[in-house]
C-alpha cells in the first residue's frame, strides 16, 4: 500500500527547493532620501521603471536595473561599490566619500548619466574605475566636481561617443578643499583634451599653486586641451588660485572657445605656447608669463571678442587671428612686451583704452 506521508513530504521538500532555487529578479531603484548608499533606507525598489515602488530590502547593486538619484537628494558612497546604469537627476547628487573604491561597471546602456552633480571624491582620496567597456556622460548645466588628485584621464577617455561630444555648457570644476591637489589631464591618451565650461577653485585657507602639483595644471608637448565652454580661474571659491598653464605643444598651450576669467586676486601663469581665447576675456586678477617659450594670447575664432577689466596684464605676444570680419574690442589699455601679429580681423581701440607697443617689440 503506498505510503501517503512519503509523498506528501517529497513533494513539499521538491517544492521547497524549487522555491529555493528561483534567482530574485533585478530591480530598478530610486532614492527616498538623502543618505549612504549602503543603508536601505535611502532606497526605494520597484520591478519596473515605473514601480510600483516599495521601501528597499536590500542596496542596489551592479546585478539591477537602472538607480536613480532622485532631485533634491545627496548620496553618499562610503564603501567600495560596483555600479552601472545609474542617473542623477538634476537637482540630485551622487559623491564618492572618504577613500571609497568606486568601479562603473559596463552594463547596458550608458553607466553613468550626470543631469545633477557627481562627486569625485567627496572628504577624502578615492580610486574611481571604469572597466572595459564602461561609458559615462553629462548633460548641459550639469556638474562633475572633482576633489582629488586621482586621474582625470579614464573620465576624458571614457566619455560616451567620445569625449570631443562633451557639451559646452556643462561644468567641470577642480575643486582644492585641503591637502589633495585636484588633477586635470591635459591630452586624452595623447589627443585632445576636451572640458566643458571648466572653473577652477579654492577652498583653503591658502592660494593654490597648481606648479606646485604636476598633474594640476596643463603641461607637455604631446597636444593640448580645448575648453568648449569658458575657463574661470577662481570661480566662487573662497581663495585665490594661481593657475599655470604650461603646455608646450607647437600649435597652441590651450584653446578657449567661451570666454576667459580670472577673478580678483587669482592669477594666471601664461607661459608654454600661449592662450588662444575665441570669446571676451574679463581680466580682473593677474596675467603674467615666465623667461621662456611662445607665452603667446592669440585672439581667433569667428567671433567678435572683448577685453575687459581692471587687473594687471602683463603679455609678451599678441596675436590677432579672427576669421572674415570678427573683431577684437579693446575695454581696457593692453601693453605687449614682445611683438604684436596682425594676422586676419579688426581691433578696435580708443584713446581710454588703446594698444600699446613697448620699447624695444616689433610689430608684424
Amino acid at each position: 500500500m503506498p505510503n501517503h506521508n512519503f509523498f506528501l513530504k517529497f513533494l513539499f521538500i521538491t517544492a521547497a527547493l524549487g522555491f529555493l532555487s528561483v534567482k530574485s529578479e533585478a530591480l530598478y531603484y530610486r532614492s527616498v532620501q538623502s543618505g549612504n548608499w549602503n543603508a536601505t533606507s535611502t532606497w526605494e525598489s520597484g520591478p519596473t521603471a515605473g514601480g510600483p515602488w516599495s521601501p528597499a530590502a536590500a542596496t542596489p547593486t551592479s546585478a539591477d536595473q537602472t538607480v536613480t538619484i532622485q532631485s533634491g537628494h545627496w548620496v553618499l558612497i562610503v564603501a567600495g561599490l560596483t555600479m552601472d546604469e545609474v542617473v542623477i537627476d538634476a537637482g540630485g547628487t551622487l559623491s564618492a566619500k572618504t577613500n571609497a573604491t568606486l568601479t562603473i561597471n559596463n552594463g547596458a546602456g550608458v553607466d553613468l548619466t550626470i543631469n545633477g552633480t557627481f562627486v569625485d571624491s567627496l572628504y577624502g582620496s578615492s580610486s574611481i574605475n571604469f572597466s572595459s567597456g564602461a561609458r559615462w556622460k553629462i548633460s548641459a548645466g550639469a556638474n562633475f566636481i572633482k576633489y582629488t588628485g586621482s586621474s582625470s584621464n579614464n573620465w576624458q577617455s571614457n566619455y560616451d561617443t567620445g569625449i570631443i561630444n562633451i557639451p559646452a555648457a556643462a561644468n567641470w570644476i577642480i575643486r582644492k578643499v585641503g591637502s589633495l591637489n585636484p588633477a586635470i589631464s591635459t591630452t586624452n591618451g595623447g589627443s585632445q583634451a576636451y572640458y566643458p565650461n571648466f572653473i577652477y577653485e579654492n577652498y583653503t585657507a591658502t592660494k593654490f599653486m597648481t606648479s606646485g602639483s604636476a598633474s594640476s595644471h596643463f603641461t607637455g608637448t604631446a597636444s593640448y586641451p580645448i575648453i568648449k565652454g569658458n575657463f574661470d580661474i577662481g570661480g566662487a571659491g573662497t581663495n585665490y588660485v594661481d593657475f599655470t598653464s604650461d603646455d608646450k605643444n607647437a600649435v597652441i598651450g590651450v584653446q578657449v572657445r567661451g570666454d576667459m576669467i580670472v577673478r580678483p586676486g587669482n592669477v594666471y601663469n601664461n607661459t608654454g605656447t600661449g592662450t588662444e581665447i575665441w570669446g571676451d576675456l574679463y581680466m580682473d586678477g593677474t596675467w603674467t608669463y615666465d623667461a621662456n617659450d611662445g607665452r603667446d594670447l592669440k585672439f581667433s575664432g569667428a567671433t567678435n571678442s572683448t577685453v575687459w577689466g581692471s587687473g594687471k596684464f602683463s603679455i609678451y605676444t599678441l596675436t590677432i587671428s579672427k576669421l572674415a570680419a570678427a573683431s577684437v574690442t579693446l575695454n581696457r589699455m593692453l601693453l605687449v612686451d614682445h611683438s604684436v601679429n596682425f594676422n586676419t580681423g579688426i581691433v578696435y581701440t580708443s584713446l581710454a583704452s588703446p594698444l600699446a607697443v613697448n620699447t624695444g617689440a616689433t610689430v608684424s
